[in-house]
């Protein structure tokens, strides 16, 4: 999934590779998928606002719209983002969150 290679506009991308992410996991064996959850499973300790903060970078810089930038904020835990909250998703919506995160702090750095 390559979010930032979609063009932005009224559409919300990361919606829509939520939606698409479901059928593609269900389609991983065992093995597979507890690796994927166990890679999309945030660690104790770990700072969520750094995430929220790449994504307000990326709104700012207009790589997300306001549709995609509040989806994602939502799922990085609103005003208080947590650990516990973030795992507590179902692994499709994690799995895109740090796949997309990944992707914006990468678009970032190479704009910085």
């Amino acid at each position: 999934m390559r979010l930032l290679a979609q063009k932005v506009n009224t559409m919300n991308r990361i919606e829509a590779a939520i939606k698409n992410m479901g059928p593609a996991l269900a389609k991983l064996d065992t093995d597979t998928l507890e690796t994927v959850s166990f890679t999309a499973t945030v660690q104790r300790g770990y700072d969520l606002g750094l995430y929220q903060q790449t994504q307000a970078q990326a709104f700012a810089a207009g790589l997300l719209n306001q549709d995609e930038a509040q989806s994602l904020y939502n799922i990085l835990g609103c005003g208080f983002p947590t650990v516990e909250k973030f795992n507590r998703q179902p692994l499709a919506v994690r799995v895109v969150a740090m796949k997309t995160v990944a992707e914006l702090m990468r678009a970032n750095h190479a704009t910085a």
